[in-house]
């Protein structure tokens, strides 16, 4: 992309989708001053105590042998923080649930004795369509995060099809404008939940006081500005306007929701198979995280072996016994009590399955740079001009690059030469190329380029749509490359996919 000023107009120009990729990386940058953690929500709501929220749901759910991971219990916590404001406030949702499908009695039970502790607390009261809400909150985070229990007819029938087709167009929009996608089940109920009751206080003209408002205005700005949008959708499908402070209560569901999406994706997942549950296997799951929170997010806890499905959404399981049951994902078999051991055992597990992403990212990147064209075996080309005029043209001729870039390839050349020991690595100073991709020849006589004998060919195109693969790869490559044994082992390679095998391989 490129910033245009001229005079006091600003403008960006460059492709509609950078312009989107753009936003997003914003949004997800801006989540970080405001969405973190419960410390960020208690500065928000000064007058409720959000620890206290947060210990009950704990201690009601350990009681009734219910597990909720950290991901889970910090959405929890801000829907009822929030729902405690607006009660507050005299805004109380008063829908009939008699003729709403049924929830599982065991999820409204805990809905009813969490509401009863906050009642007692803050000196209000849970309508029986709050508490119903909370069921279906409960069904969607609690026990599991693979939603397998959840049931999207029950949540239709509570909020109405017309705003459940209006939730699923806003995630939509948010994912067309903003690259961003919300569409996993846990976010979509509770999203469609505040906007059910948004709709409904709006419609009568009783809107809530909202405390974030002007802090996330002046330090989300981006964030702000894609819940206006959402807003404008709303007004459009509904003709309904939504003033500044319901805006801002938007703003704070997609920040904490980018938030927390940031870090699940950075963590590897796990399940932990304890049959003994209670108080034991939190106990495990605590002392795990004692030492794993930054990289491991447990995500449920099973305690019978029926309830393993074949398609866990998991990196691996913990286990405190043996799993006799043959299962596709690796298995780390722990003590009860976490021995030095055991830790040494998962921290070498969750190393091995970073380490396992990276490849595969790896992988996935190479395999979009490198066509079966792209790799072939050459013993004619002696010398470094003829093999550039070589791999240039057969860019050209799948409309890579144009006319202009073997002068780049050369310019390049001519400051420092791209040879590394028995390889190179010809490439343009500018990401000018159409298409983004790697030309590879190998050659066992071996090819006489400035001074050097090289053996591999590495001849590489961005176009700057694509610069963050070149961030990716150019690093890996040249480590790998720079050890002459794995020059050898590429250099047997007689096709493609075989290259990529063994580049991943040696990463």
């Amino acid at each position: 992309l490129q910033l245009i000023m001229k005079g006091n107009d600003i403008s960006i120009k460059g492709l509609e989708k950078n312009k989107r990729k753009l936003l997003s990386s914003i949004l997800y940058s801006e989540s970080n001053a405001n969405f973190v953690d419960l410390n960020s929500l208690q500065k928000s709501f000064l007058d409720i105590d959000v620890s206290y929220i947060k210990n009950t749901v704990l201690d009601i759910f350990t009681t009734h042998h219910y597990f909720i991971n950290d991901y889970s219990l910090l959405n929890l916590v801000l829907h009822l923080t929030i729902a405690v404001d607006r009660i507050r406030n005299n805004n109380c949702n008063q829908q009939q649930i008699d003729t709403l499908a049924g929830v599982k009695f065991h999820e409204f039970e805990l809905a009813q004795k969490v509401t009863d502790c906050l009642e007692h607390k803050f000196d209000i009261k849970f309508t029986n369509a709050e508490v119903y809400e909370m069921s279906l909150l409960i069904i969607s985070r609690a026990t599991s995060i693979d939603y397998r229990s959840i049931n999207l007819n029950n949540l239709e029938e509570f909020i109405g099809k017309d705003c459940f087709h209006l939730v699923t167009q806003l995630i939509l929009d948010i994912n067309t404008f903003y690259y961003i996608d919300l569409s996993e089940p846990e976010f979509f109920i509770r999203f469609a939940l505040h906007i059910r009751n948004l709709l409904v206080r709006s419609k009568n003209n009783y809107f809530s006081r909202n405390p974030l408002t002007e802090g996330i205005k002046t330090s989300c700005p981006l964030i702000y500005d894609a819940s206006v949008t959402v807003a404008s959708t709303i007004k459009e499908k509904t003709a309904i306007s939504i003033n500044d402070d319901e805006i801002a209560y938007i703003a704070f569901h997609l920040g904490s929701t980018l938030e927390a999406q940031k870090s699940l994706t950075a963590k590897i997942t796990a399940i932990l198979y304890c049959p003994n549950y209670y108080d034991m296997n939190l106990r495990v799951v605590d002392k795990i995280n004692q030492y794993f929170s930054s990289d491991l997010l447990i995500t449920n806890i099973l305690t019978e072996i029926k309830e393993f499905d074949t398609n866990l959404n998991v990196d691996f399981i913990i286990s405190t016994i043996p799993i006799s049951k043959v299962l596709k994902i690796p298995i780390v078999q722990i003590n009860l009590f976490l021995m030095e051991k055991d830790r040494i055992l998962l921290k070498k597990k969750i190393t091995e399955l970073q380490k396992e992403k990276k490849k595969n990212e790896f992988k996935k990147y190479l395999q979009e740079l490198i066509l079966p064209d792209f790799f072939e075996h050459k013993e004619d080309l002696k010398s470094d001009l003829p093999c550039i005029d070589y791999m240039v043209k057969k860019l050209q001729k799948h409309g890579y690059v144009d006319k202009h870039f073997k002068k780049e390839i050369l310019e390049r050349e001519k400051m420092s030469t791209t040879a590394f020991g028995n390889f190179a690595i010809p490439h343009a100073m500018k990401m000018n190329a159409h298409k983004t991709g790697m030309n590879i020849i190998v050659s066992e006589e071996g090819i006489l380029w400035n001074h050097h004998r090289v053996h591999l060919v590495l001849m590489l195109c961005f176009n700057r749509n694509d610069r963050h693969i070149f961030n990716q790869i150019f690093d890996p490559i040249t480590m790998i490359l720079s050890e002459s044994e794995n020059i050898k082992k590429i250099t047997a390679c007689q096709n493609y996919e075989s290259f990529i095998s063994a580049m991943v391989s040696l990463m």
